[in-house]
């Protein structure tokens, strides 16, 4: 997550001599209610001492007592020997947890000395390395100690005295990972989706240490079990090894994760990244595009040519209505396009019985020998919205006084390519379905997928945008005749079902990128572009995003919006295939953006909002604020 690192140099404070301050060493950083508990210690020519002190951000005051560790029968701890010391709160209890003599012992602050003491109760040999108490958390009436000298490990203890571990090892070292070594905790959180536990993974080689930091999701219901391991660091921190970099801890805020580290060369300083759980909610509170409270608008009829979904549809508008050109599938699973119009962008009065555009041979044409079998072979896993050919996905768009829409031509895997035909707005709006006859785009023996037209020239030219990440491709042709069978556009190679992966954006939501959505919206600021991605944190989910693109060169991205404006959550979304939201047409009608979209390859949706509001939000960086739809628009 370098993209969003920022290092801080940390300020301690305590009222002390600047020449006192020197002798701290810090040994533990920890979350403490709404501060942050720093543990650090000092030397005194052969003796040593331990000082603590809270602070907020980059500030720390140390406080003058010096606590005392009390083991067993009464002896001392050995200062010279701990590391790892942070401080959890349980109930009404302040617990120490820190390493010693490769051991992890757990400490009670006792609240009726008169001196700052802290007493272990017993020492349990079997937990070995350094450790973390999980604060504010109890499972089953048992504290929750994370563990460990190379694996991660949990136990419990219902007194705090009696540990018992668990029954199987959570994380350990993976070959030809960036933790292939040792790991070691430094840090373990309750959260709303389970507990938090972050660990490091140390390399050194020639000179150079690369402290790796990863982290896994345990459940809170049985910490025994991972939901989730991260596959990829979320931080590296490279240096010198003569400069003795340490993690202390991490710090988890609602927004983002602080991670402390000491060097000889600095007390203190930080790595701060974004907190992919509890902001990511609150952005979807402000950023969440708003549904028509009567979805879905459309959903599969009486008619067998679509009985089984209607789905992801393009839209324009001409002649005062909302045409809708819709992705439509019966029981042979072959995909044809249906037709509905609207006035007022939300309530579709009109719907043809039949539909409009067909599949032609080399354009997605069923052979009905092949067809029983792959629909029984397809529906199991669903690919494709669970069809075998057609026409799919259109994407339409106005110019020079046609309709021309892209699809899909679909004749199983092997045969995935992008095709285009045109109507004239007249016949459109007379529903006389004179198409012009399709021509492939797309070169032959590739897979393509969601390719668009610009709705208008660009420097004189047809643009045509056919890839999006890692970076926008973006053909221009003189005309869009000069398709004739012979001449392709170059594409990137298929990404098949992992999206295509730009490494720029691993530390957002859209870390794996589908393609683009609805046609381009023109803009003052700039062109809008709606897109499909998924979230390696959050799997299996399609989500919609939008950004906005130069006027004059669109491979430009102006703007982008930091969170998914659309995401699978109702049931119309997760009826068919479950966590899809898929568009491919938007309009603007009356001042608002009304988007429609596939949901669940099944059903069709609407949501809206303020076009004005919503382009500025993208170019302010500011959440977008969506209104949701009335019939009134």
């Amino acid at each position: 997550m370098r993209e969003w690192r920022t290092r801080i140099k940390v300020r301690l404070t305590r009222g002390l001599n600047p020449t006192e301050l020197r002798r701290t060493q810090p040994i533990g950083i920890f979350r403490d209610g709404d501060s942050v508990g720093i543990i650090g210690r000092e030397k005194y020519s052969t003796t040593y001492r331990l000082v603590y002190g809270h602070g907020h951000g980059v500030s720390f005051k140390l406080r003058d007592e010096s606590p005392s560790i009390i083991l067993p029968l009464g002896r001392k701890e050995h200062l010279a020997h701990i590391s790892d010391a942070r401080v959890a709160r349980v109930l009404d209890k302040r617990i120490l947890v820190y390493s010693s003599e490769g051991q992890v012992r757990v400490a009670i602050h006792d609240t009726e000395a008169e001196m700052d003491v802290w007493d272990v109760p017993a020492i349990n040999r079997h937990l070995t390395g350094s450790g973390i108490l999980v604060s504010d958390y109890l499972h089953n009436g048992q504290y929750v100690l994370f563990y460990g000298t190379k694996d991660l490990r949990v136990a419990f203890s219902k007194n705090l005295v009696a540990w018992h571990a668990g029954g199987q090892v959570l994380a350990s070292p993976r070959r030809d990972t960036f933790d292939r070594h040792g790991l070691r905790i430094i840090s373990a959180t309750h959260i709303d989706q389970g507990l938090l536990v972050f660990y490091e993974s140390t390399e050194v080689k020639r000179g150079v240490a690369t402290i790796s930091i990863g982290s896994v999701l345990v459940s809170r219901n049985d910490p025994e079990v991972v939901l989730w391991r991260s596959d990829e660091p979320l931080h590296q921190e490279v240096t010198k090894v003569k400069d003795e970099t340490q993690l202390l801890g991490a710090v988890v805020y609602e927004s983002d994760f602080v991670f402390y580290f000491t060097s000889a060369k600095q007390k203190l300083f930080t790595t701060k990244l974004p907190n992919p759980y509890a902001p990511r909610s609150r952005s979807r509170r402000n950023t969440r595009l708003h549904r028509f409270p009567h979805n879905p608008v459309m959903s599969p009829s009486a008619f067998e040519w679509e009985s089984h979904a209607v789905f992801n549809p393009a839209a324009l508008v001409d002649n005062g209505k909302v045409h809708l050109l819709y992705r439509a599938m019966g029981p042979d699973g072959v995909s044809r396009i249906g037709y509905a119009s609207s006035t007022d962008g939300v309530h579709f009065d009109e719907r043809l019985p039949y539909p409009v555009y067909t599949p032609s041979k080399g354009f997605g044409d069923a052979d009905p020998k092949r067809g029983a079998a792959r629909v029984q072979a397809l529906s199991a896993t669903n690919p494709s919205g669970g069809g075998w050919a057609g026409c799919e996905d259109p994407r339409i768009v106005k110019i020079d006084g046609h309709a021309y829409m892209t699809f899909c031509a679909f004749d199983g895997w092997d045969f995935m390519r992008q095709a285009m035909t045109a109507i004239s707005l007249d016949d459109l709006n007379d529903k006389n379905w004179n198409w012009r006859d399709p021509v492939l785009l797309s070169r032959p023996g590739t897979t393509q997928k969601n390719w668009i037209i610009f709705p208008e020239k660009i420097n004189g030219k047809y643009a045509i945008l056919h890839g999006l990440s890692p970076k926008i491709h973006i053909d221009y042709v003189d005309s869009l005749d000069d398709f004739d069978g012979t001449k392709y556009i170059e594409s990137l190679p298929p990404a098949f079902g992992s999206g295509f992966h730009d490494p720029r954006r691993k530390d957002h939501w859209d870390t794996r990128v589908r393609g683009a959505g609805a046609p381009p919206i023109k803009t003052a600021m700039g062109w809008l572009l709606l897109y499909h991605a998924t979230d390696r944190l959050d799997p299996g989910k399609y989500k919609l995003g939008a950004m906005l693109l130069d006027l004059n060169d669109p491979t430009k991205i102006l703007y982008r919006a930091n969170a998914p404006i659309l995401e699978p959550d109702e049931w119309y979304e997760n009826d068919g295939k479950a966590g899809v939201v898929y568009t491919c047409g938007a309009v603007v009608l009356n001042d608002n953006l009304i988007v429609y979209y596939g949901g669940g390859d099944k059903h069709i949706g609407v949501a809206r909002a303020n076009v004005d509001d919503f382009i500025k939000g993208l170019s302010t960086s500011h959440p977008v604020e969506l209104k949701r739809v009335t019939a009134n628009v």
